[in-house]
């Protein structure tokens, strides 16, 4: 490490090792409504909730300070699991470029204050689908998720998230 880092009241050494888990679970629930669909073009609003999940875990050697004796370390751990769910708005719009091969724009977002709890999010797309047979496909595209979220009731917490890249999927529609 580089410098020291406190987390769950835990100092970890600026000298010291550290070992770090992270896994992030997002499940989502979406409605959409077109309010034009041509055949080719279809554009329209989303409404959902997404729900994040974070489990956190840090691992190495922290410091301990007692007084009178010189700053001394030892092996310790600290882990946080963090659910956020956030309700999103959104739009969309598709262009069906030819019967087999469908453009796709999607953007969500929400910005919310709720008692003791904040949040943000914003959750944007593009992908390239590619129907090669009448009911199933592939895709390929890149998208974003950045959301900031916290508590500062009685347990705080403050959740900072930003993950974009690539993507390539199968997809059916029925």
């Amino acid at each position: 490490l580089q410098e020291e880092i406190e987390f769950q009241g835990v100092t970890y050494r600026a000298d010291g090792i550290l070992e770090s888990k992270y896994k992030t679970s997002t499940f989502s629930l979406g409605y959409r409504y077109s309010f034009v669909n041509t055949g080719r073009t279809e554009a329209g609003f989303t409404a959902g909730l997404s729900t994040y999940a974070f489990d956190i875990a840090l691992d190495g050697e922290i410091a301990v300070t007692q007084p009178g004796v010189r700053q001394a370390s030892e092996s310790g751990s600290a882990a946080e699991d963090i659910l956020a769910p956030l309700p999103t708005v959104g739009m969309f719009i598709n262009y069906g470029v030819t019967k087999k091969f469908i453009v796709r724009l999607h953007a969500a977002f929400l910005n919310l204050d709720i008692d003791n709890y904040s949040g943000r999010v914003v959750d944007s797309g593009f992908s390239l689908e590619y129907y090669f047979i009448r009911n199933f496909g592939i895709g390929f595209g890149a998208s974003r998720t950045d959301i900031e979220a916290a508590n500062t009731g009685d347990d705080p917490w403050k959740v900072n998230y930003d993950q974009g890249g690539l993507t390539f999927y199968i997809t059916g529609v029925f």
